[in-house]
């Protein structure tokens, strides 16, 4: 009998390190990680939960990821969905 290989990704795993919006500037600054590492994958931005698209972005050569828009403030919590199907949800930060 022949030898088999399989190959198993490993699981994605979507991180949010900062989630900030600035009432002043009416700027959203929203950043993260997603492993494994893959340059370009998209990443869908929301507010309200989940409920309210604020934009995309694509993650870079280390696997990070930089959300920076200006637009009105809606509810937290952010959540933040993967292209590969993984998400992560985080505290929203309202600063001055």
């Amino acid at each position: 009998t022949g030898a088999i290989t399989v190959n198993v990704d490993a699981a994605e795993l979507v991180t949010i390190t900062t989630a900030e919006y600035r009432r002043s500037k009416s700027q959203w600054r929203i950043t993260g990680t997603d492993t494994p590492v893959k340059t370009g994958v998209v990443m869908k931005v929301y507010s309200n939960n989940g409920n309210f698209l604020l934009g995309t972005t694509t993650t870079d050569a280390t696997g990070a990821w930089d959300f920076r828009s200006v637009s009105a403030q809606r509810a937290g919590p952010i959540v933040v969905k993967s292209e590969r199907g993984s998400q992560a949800s985080f505290a929203l930060t309202v600063r001055n």
